[in-house]
């Protein structure tokens, strides 16, 4: 008999196999059901509530249930992941990774088992990742508990209280009462009370009986019966035995009902049953080389921690574990250097690399290995706008005004926001509303950069200090302005400052690491600190986002936004709630899941209720621009997820030949951003909407074309690819003294590009091609300038090709895409990372020590000026010098010599460190290639067939109504051939020149017209207008 202490105390919950429940007063029942159960929460209250789900599964030893737990009407989930069985916990909204501490609920794994601490209510779970859930209740909860639990008050007899509070005379009944069925839930509404024995056969039946009997009529049982009823247990022991009677693990399922029992005996002061298994009694093999231990420690070393807390003596727990040395993880014992590395529930092979912004992590020993290197950071505000700071701080505000975006030395970015009805307003010619509680577009965007003011407005127009900007891309001073898709402008700052504007409801602001700490405004201070980011002008911290931003407006004529929060766009148009859901639900489907683990969905699912609730127009400008943000945060995390092409909402036609694509390169999308590719600090990265396939981008006539077929440009005309030009450089050859006492070259002239003997190459590797070169050309070795110049070539002195070695000499060019060494040059830009500034009149530009002049016609004279000034002040300072040696206590003199010896040793300076050896002239073709200029040295067939384009330009202007072109028709149109009607001629042209539109040639004076001077023709002489000529008895 067991007698009843009704003295308040605390209590124990169990409930294993799916089936079997002991209450926290001791009674044991059962019942069979898929269903979802409350298998405890709080009388007075309902702070807490915890809910189980058993497993549904074809093999009952393993068979883990589903845990979910509310903490004030928030749902907490504990799950198995079905495929490599790790622990899953989330709440409605992400996957949280354990261990884990949110407000009143903490979730570990100390060992193989998930502990949940509920610290408020009191309240401690167990799980053994199966199917045995542990509850264990404070006194603090004595007479305040219900559900499957029953009431804690050591009474049994109204444990089986259904949810109305009355007595159940069934456990299916009262169970069928705390039945918490979700929408997602599909189950039987009806638990079986049905014993599992009841359809078996009578000899399974007995043996289930045989079994169970002899486990409990063993003498270390036998004190368990004074503080448990054991025929309780003996029925469920039958039940699981029963149940697994169709596989071979009958023995194994009734053996967790034994050791439920055991435990619990244990628990109540029975200290004998610490031994209860032996080779006769539920003998316990451990698999994967474990060891099994009756009393080892309740915190073993894992993966996770692998040096846990001290075992306490006390509170030892009987099962499997590894041995010395090892670690468990995932049941698994493994030595540490194989531990996988976690993140967000998710496990990485040791040896993995995963991003992080800009840094990598590499997975060792169960431990993250990342790079510290300060990373830049992206601001935003998207749709009906929702704001993100550089720190990752998410805000609403709907204010109707302009606010400062960005803040920082030398740079202000300003948006206007006017009120619209959730959509692009001014796109949909609709009168903004002005009322109270409606949201807010961005409608345009200012830039203020130095002296420079850009404007960019909705549906895509520029202005630049005032003026209207059509064609891009465009340079103002340092700023670059260009389409980087067909979708999104930007514009580039000198100090790595990128802004891109879809024109209609995003702006994103991209800053370098280099910012941290130097921004202010709606973007927040960057800092890697959120706690801040709501600092306001005069240097106050401010809690409310309202009150935040109403101090970032820039025009006081504007009212403040009410502090009183807005009421959701959900709640005030609940006819648009069921759409919302609808539409934003895209988020969330299989369409976005591949990113789900990569970013955070459900911030872009609230935002995107938040518009499509308050949507009243067009849907897609409601619904695309928060889709598209999602896309492109998953595209910069490295998955790619054509989504225009399900969501017909939001499709795009492409023209041109184009392509829709979330990741298109940001730096390649024109023939000019290909010309410019070597010397534009640009940063690819992934940006949507329509792009030219791979290896094509948009001509100038937005149609897509190879790279290859991409026209040049220079001094404002275009020159076809594979247009050909004869030009002339300039060869000096030189010595920096000063510096680094080794010869250097320096070459000027249109393509202006630098030869240098510092090179990526080893030394050895130097010395060898120096080497191999020598022998092969004996007669030149004692002409070191000439063999400078040579090694940049071949030995033979022609254009080097792809598979030629590489000269020994670094070429610097506009380039960098050319993965050949060849000999290739910048026609129209100087190299890249070369700063330019004004001397003395003249464009020069520097490179470390280098100087390119590019006017050849006035290089050697500036030369020679240096020279002479040398000389002239050589001369001065030894005169000087004299004096002041003669008249020493004359302290004019010494001052004059001083200041003479200042000029002079400038002077000198400038001489030694650039010491001419050698100066020549190399005549060489410039090709058109992709866009971009290809310079090697002329043969004497191109001397022949390319003039010098210098002179060929000159010679045009120097003629009436003439001008350059580069391509002269074999046949031009003249004064004798204008009245003819075309005839076809070769497709092959060459630069010259040709007479200016509405002008033709007149052969015989050699010169251009207009078309109605031209002159009569007959008998092969011309005649001027007017003239008359008379034959026999005619005039004409």
């Amino acid at each position: 008999m067991v007698v009843q202490d009704l003295t308040p105390k605390g209590g124990v919950c169990l409930t294993w196999a799916g089936v079997h429940y002991k209450t926290f007063d001791g009674k044991i029942y059962g019942f069979k059901s898929h269903c979802r159960h409350i298998l405890l929460r709080d009388t007075k209250g309902h702070k807490f509530t915890i809910a189980v789900k058993p497993g549904n599964c074809s093999r009952h030893a393993h068979c883990p249930s589903e845990i979910t737990i509310y903490i004030e009407e928030k749902p907490y989930t504990l799950s198995v992941h079905p495929e490599d069985g790790s622990v899953v916990f989330r709440s409605s909204k992400r996957l949280i990774p354990v261990p884990a501490s949110l407000p009143g609920l903490r979730v570990s794994m100390p060992a193989d088992y998930v502990l949940v601490n509920l610290d408020q209510s009191h309240v401690t779970l167990k799980w053994d990742t199966n199917d045995v859930i542990v509850v264990e209740s404070s006194v603090l909860l004595w007479n305040n508990t219900e559900g499957l639990c029953g009431n804690l008050n050591s009474n049994q007899d109204d444990d089986l209280t259904s949810k109305e509070h009355t007595r159940a005379k069934t456990a299916a009944f009262m169970a069928s009462s705390w039945q918490l069925n979700r929408i997602e839930d599909i189950c039987d509404s009806n638990p079986m009370e049905l014993h599992s024995c009841t359809a078996q056969s009578d000899e399974t039946k007995k043996k289930a009986l045989q079994f169970c009997t002899k486990i409990f009529s063993r003498d270390k049982f036998r004190k368990c019966a004074t503080v448990m009823d054991v025929s309780q247990l003996l029925e469920a022991c039958q039940g699981d035995y029963c149940s697994c009677a169709s596989s071979d693990d009958s023995e194994e399922c009734a053996c967790s009902t034994v050791s439920v029992y055991a435990k619990e005996c244990m628990r109540l002061g029975i200290a004998e049953m610490k031994y209860w298994r032996d080779p006769e009694t539920c003998p316990k093999t451990c698999p994967d080389g474990k060891l099994y231990k009756v009393c080892g420690p309740d915190s073993q070393p894992t993966c996770s921690f692998p040096q846990p807390s001290p075992a306490n003596n006390a509170s030892c727990v009987e099962g499997c574990f590894c041995p010395e040395g090892l670690l468990l993880d995932s049941g698994r014992c493994i030595p540490k250097e194989e531990c996988p590395c976690r993140l967000r529930n998710k496990n990485f092979k040791p040896g993995s690399v995963v991003r992080k912004d800009c840094n990598s992590c590499t997975c060792s020993g169960g431990e993250w290995q990342c790079t510290g290197a300060m990373c830049g950071a992206r601001c935003g505000a998207v749709g009906d706008p929702h704001y993100s700071t550089f720190d990752g701080r998410r805000y609403d505000f709907m204010g109707r005004c302009t606010y400062t975006l960005l803040h920082a030395p030398n740079l202000t970015v300003q948006v206007e926001n006017v009120a619209c009805s959730g959509a692009i307003t001014e796109a949909m010619n609709l009168t903004p509303y002005t009322g109270e509680g409606k949201p807010s577009c961005t409608k345009a965007v200012n830039l203020i950069y130095g002296q420079t003011n850009i404007h960019l407005k909705q549906g895509g127009l520029i202005l630049v200090d005032g003026r209207e900007v059509t064609d891009l891309p465009v340079n103002v001073e340092d700023v670059r302005i260009r389409a980087a898709s067909s979708l999104f402008v930007i514009v580039q700052l000198p100090m790595k400052v990128d802004l891109w504007w879809d024109g209609f409801t995003r702006v994103f602001i991209d800053v370098p690491a280099s910012f941290q700490g130097k921004t202010k405004g709606l973007c927040g201070t960057f800092n890697l600190n959120q706690k801040d980011d709501f600092l306001t002008p005069e240097g106050d911290i401010e809690q409310s986002t309202l009150a935040f931003a109403n101090k970032w407006k820039t025009r006081e004529f504007c009212a403040d936004v009410d502090t009183k929060e807005p009421e959701h766009p959900c709640k005030a148009n609940m006819e648009n709630k069921e759409t919302a859901e609808k539409y934003c639900s895209k988020l969330k489907s299989k369409l976005f899941e591949e990113c789900h683990w990569y970013v955070d969905v459900e911030p872009y699912y609230e935002s995107c209720l938040y518009d499509m609730c308050a949507c009243a127009g067009d849907v897609s400008r409601c619904l695309c621009p928060l889709l598209g943000s999602y896309a492109m945060d998953c595209a910069k995390a490295g998955v790619q997820v054509q989504w225009r092409y399900n969501v017909k909402e939001c499709e795009l036609q492409c023209t041109g030949g184009q392509e829709y694509t979330v990741c298109a390169d940001s730096c390649l999308r024109t023939c000019t951003d290909v010309a410019i590719a070597g010397t534009a600090d640009c940063k690819p990265c992934c940006v949507e909407g329509c792009a030219c396939p791979p290896g094509q981008v948009l001509d100038d006539n937005n149609a897509c074309v190879p790279q290859g077929l991409c026209s040049c440009k220079h001094k404002g005309m275009k020159f076809d690819a594979g247009y050909k030009e004869q030009d002339i450089i300039l060869v000096l050859i030189y010595e920096s003294r000063k510096i680094l006492n080794k010869p250097k070259t320096i070459v000027t002239g249109h393509c202006a590009f630098v030869f240098d003997d510092k090179m990526p190459f080893t030394a050895a590797e130097k010395q060898r091609r120096y080497r191999e070169w020598r022998q092969n050309n004996p007669e030149r070795r004692k002409d070191k300038a000439r063999s400078l110049r040579i090694i940049m070539h071949t030995p033979e002195s022609t254009p080097p090709r792809s598979n030629s070695p590489a000269p020994i000499a670094q070429i610097i060019s506009r380039d960098r895409r050319l993965s050949t060494p060849q000999l290739s040059t910048s026609r129209e830009n100087t190299p890249n990372s070369i700063a330019s500034s004004a001397v003395r009149g003249r464009k020069q530009v520097k490179r470390n020590r280098f100087k390119l002049f590019r006017d050849n016609t006035k290089l050697k004279e500036q030369l020679e000026a240096v020279n002479k000034k040398y000389e002239k002040y050589k001369k001065r300072y030894n005169r000087e010098k004299r004096k002041a040696s003669i008249n020493k206590d004359s302290s004019r003199a010494t001052q004059r010599k001083n200041a003479i010896k200042k000029r002079y040793e400038n002077v000198k300076n400038r001489k030694e460190k650039y010491a001419i050896q050698k100066i020549f002239e190399e005549k060489i073709v410039n090709t058109c290639v992709g866009a971009r200029w290809d310079c090697v040295p002329a043969t004497d067939s191109d001397i022949q067939n390319y003039p010098p384009a210098e002179d060929l330009r000159s010679n045009c202007s120097a003629i009436n109504h003439m001008e350059f072109t580069t391509c002269q028709l074999a046949e031009p149109l003249t004064c004798k051939n204008m009245h003819l009607p075309p005839t076809l001629t070769s497709t092959e042209c060459r630069p010259g020149c040709q007479c200016k539109k509405g002008y033709v040639l007149d052969v015989t004076a050699n010169k251009c017209v207009l078309a109605a001077r031209c002159p009569c023709h007959h008998g092969g002489r011309s005649y001027p207008d007017g003239h008359v000529m008379t034959e026999e008895c005619n005039q004409w």
